[in-house]
């Protein structure tokens, strides 16, 4: 397989060689600083000099200052009104003439910047990038829409609250080509509410609109853009919500397996972030509607035509990054009693994910030592820890047979359960004769998620 990325055989249990392990981390400061030189814009502030010409001028910009789109013609030339001056070929004096011009800043460089550190996880940067950079221009949608979406990824729910983004929705209604950034405010909204107030009320108010957009954008015949690949996202993260937390869901809508078609348009067209976008958001489903990950990922043969198209050609930091995060979340859903059921067919397809994910960290470590400290490094470290606990664990069979003997309901999460009692009783922790785990590795990527203010990976480190 080109560039050390195989199909894994080998046993995830063993030692997991780290850079942290030993070592110490000084490439933030090199890192955020060639993000800063490499992408970000500098604009003038100073006001802009007069313009000499030193040939005879045959365009004059509009200036907010003199009102120069008034002129006459005449046999001698080009008149222009509030300026001594005729302009024309026969004319060989020089003229020098003031003008203002407005001056445009550069977002989507400024935004493109803004992403990078986001995908990275670099949160704390990246706030303060945008303060920098983008804080003033909140208003603008795009703008907007990608901070929502910084604060999403980073877990800090509350402040998405703060933005109050369903009142501003509104202001789209009646405005054309605004309707998907009604979309993205509501959607954003809702994601928002269910985990920082566990309140269902958009999603279900919602659920209607929802399911007729969904269905628009799986069945164009075009390419969908990033975009609306993000509504994919955000439908599909609200929808596991809530199948897990509310009685509103009973099952998934059929749709979902026609998502297999857009994965196919995604890949064709080289998109290696909106599919990983597309599978980590899928992975949280139930097996029975990701048979098309199971197609295309999940089987061996699925899995070795996957790194074969995505890790052909030269290293690719980005597309590695991406495909780490992929095989590492991957993973974690398959111990996810929650998501699958708990058995030795998944067992062993956590471990073959895993063991991909390991191969890509280890290419990562070799060409961009930097991304160590990223999300998706750290989340295969915490996919690594997962396993070996599962595997090493011989009490975890105690502990449902424990749960069961209880009236409440136990929900799984990766390999620790989550007791709701019925009524006001306790089941109590039953003792374990396993040996304790070592934490360093775990200690490590808690403090580099606090240090990158990743909520979401700190709260999974604990």
């Amino acid at each position: 397989m080109p560039r050390g990325v195989t199909i894994p055989n080998g046993d995830p249990s063993s030692t997991c060689p780290s850079p942290w392990l030993g070592g110490n981390w000084d490439g933030e400061n090199n890192t955020n600083q060639q993000l800063q030189n490499t992408h970000a814009c500098s604009l003038p502030t100073a006001p802009i000099p007069p313009v000499r010409n030193d040939s005879p001028i045959s365009l004059v910009e509009r200036s907010r200052r003199s009102s120069i789109s008034e002129y006459s013609s005449s046999n001698d030339g080009l008149r222009i009104q509030d300026f001594e001056a005729v302009l024309a070929t026969s004319k060989t004096k020089d003229v020098t003439v003031h003008v203002e011009l407005s001056i445009a800043e550069d977002l989507d460089g400024l935004l493109e910047t803004f992403c990078r550190l986001k995908r990275l996880g670099h949160f704390l940067a990246a706030e303060q990038y945008f303060k920098e950079n983008l804080q003033r221009y909140l208003e603008v949608p795009p703008v907007m829409i990608e901070y929502a979406d910084m604060l999403l990824e980073q877990g800090n729910y509350n402040a998405i609250n703060q933005l109050n983004l369903e009142d501003r929705s509104f202001q789209f209604l009646d405005e054309p080509g605004y309707t998907q950034h009604a979309i993205d405010y509501k959607l954003l909204q809702t994601i928002a509410s269910i985990h920082y107030h566990g309140n269902f009320k958009w999603a279900q108010s919602y659920f209607d609109e929802w399911e007729t957009h969904i269905h628009e954008l799986i069945s164009m015949p075009i390419s969908l853009s990033s975009l609306q690949i993000r509504h994919i996202r955000y439908i599909l993260e609200i929808l596991s919500d809530m199948k897990l937390h509310s009685s509103f869901l009973k099952k998934y809508p059929a749709w979902i397996k026609s998502l297999s078609n857009v994965y196919e348009r995604l890949r064709n067209e080289g998109r290696v972030w909106d599919v990983h976008d597309l599978l980590i958001a899928a992975a949280n489903m139930d097996t029975s509607h990701n048979r098309w990950i199971d197609n295309e990922v999940l089987s061996i043969d699925g899995l070795s035509k996957f790194l074969q198209y995505w890790t052909l050609g030269a290293y690719d930091e980005s597309t590695y990054l991406a495909l780490l995060d992929v095989f590492s979340v991957l993973s974690i859903a398959c111990m996810s009693t929650n998501i699958y059921p708990p058995n030795e067919e998944n067992t062993v397809t956590a471990k073959r994910y895993l063991l991909c994910a390991r191969d890509l960290a280890t290419c990562i470590q070799k060409n961009s030592l930097s991304l160590i400290k990223s999300r998706p490094y750290i989340r295969w470290i915490l996919a690594e820890e997962s396993f070996t606990r599962m595997s090493n664990s011989t009490s975890s069979g105690d502990l449902k047979s424990h749960l069961a003997n209880f009236p409440g309901i136990v929900i799984w999460v990766s390999t620790l359960p989550i007791y709701i009692p019925l009524k006001r009783e306790n089941p109590g922790w039953p003792s374990s004769s396993d040996k304790p785990f070592n934490i360093s590795l775990l200690t490590t990527a808690l403090k580099v998620s606090q240090e990158l203010q990743d909520l979401r990976m700190e709260a999974l480190c604990r």
